[in-house]
């Protein structure tokens, strides 16, 4: 395999200005509304054969929307250089669908737990030959918890997705239908989730994909593009509320860890331990014991904390 040591498809100034963070739109205009709309101090990073890509932050915490383009080819190129150049730990696709179940109805969104394929995509890429993967379940609890508190759970699905490497307006689609096992629950089809998640689960990193249901086969309703944005704003509102809890909750984490080191060293080196607020005051090094450590009436509350 030839990598090189810099991407093709993906050039920036500096490698820092691509988030850990990303939500990956179809289309890159949609990208730049997303920014524009949803994001603070946004600039543009990248934009290599139009494939724009933005970076800002939102309530504090850096993302990065870009556009993949359409198809798993497309999305295959640029999660990949995501994930290997610039260390992107986690990326989110957002898009559009249709209902191929009756549980879903126009406008609803749908999240994959799982994505099913006939593509040869995943056997090309590193001779996977499972038609199904598995979307990051901790991403789609976040997503779940964030559309319960903005209201959105009836609007909501988790379940299985089909990719195909063909729009499905354009052929029998009931054909295509009638080749997944009948044990497979499918909601909606799309053409780039099972891209995006093999590659992330091949790569050791995460990535689930939610769409909005824009036609159905169940349906002669399709959304205008006046209502495709609306729900477009609903999933960057769900998306982005899930990306400020994970980063907060990988925050506390790593809070924890500092302090429970801490705490330890203490407790072995001098068997005793002051007051939370002298022992981590913050003035000197950051958690750094600097207190009375005959004064232990504030074990309990760092207990509290590291647990």
């Amino acid at each position: 395999m030839f990598l090189g040591e810099n991407p093709i498809h993906i050039v920036v100034e500096n490698k820092n200005d691509i988030a850990k963070v990303v939500l990956m739109p179809g289309d890159p205009l949609r990208a730049k509304y997303i920014a524009e709309n949803f994001l603070e101090n946004a600039k543009c990073v990248t934009s290599v054969r139009n494939m724009l890509g933005f970076t800002g932050t939102y309530k504090g915490v850096p993302v990065t929307v870009m556009g993949s383009g359409m198809g798993m080819p497309s999305m295959g190129i640029y999660s990949f250089e995501l994930f290997h150049f610039f260390d992107v730990q986690k990326i989110i696709r957002i898009g559009t669908c249709g209902a191929v179940s009756p549980k879903a109805n126009i406008n609803d969104m749908l999240l994959s737990e799982s994505v099913y394929s006939e593509s040869n995509f995943a056997y090309t890429f590193n001779n996977y030959r499972e038609r199904v993967v598995v979307a990051d379940e901790e991403l789609n609890n976040s997503v779940m918890m964030a559309a319960s508190e903005l209201g959105l759970n009836d609007k909501l699905h988790k379940g299985m997705l089909t990719t195909m490497d063909v729009f499905g307006p354009y052929i029998d689609f009931e054909r295509v239908l009638s080749r997944i096992p009948k044990e497979y629950e499918v909601l909606g089809e799309e053409m780039e989730a099972f891209g995006l998640i093999h590659v992330a689960n091949s790569m050791g990193r995460r990535a689930t994909a939610i769409a909005t249901v824009v036609d159905s086969k169940f349906s002669d309703v399709v959304l205008s593009i006046e209502e495709r944005q609306t729900s477009l704003n609903n999933m960057i509102k769900s998306e982005k509320k899930k990306t400020v809890k994970a980063e907060l909750e990988e925050q506390m984490v790593k809070f924890r860890q500092e302090v429970a080191s801490t705490f330890i060293d203490e407790m072995y080196h001098n068997a005793t331990i002051g007051n939370i607020f002298e022992l981590y005051s913050g003035t000197n090094k950051k958690y750094y014991p600097g207190g009375a450590y005959a004064q232990a009436w504030s074990v309990a509350e760092i207990f509290r904390i590291i647990i």
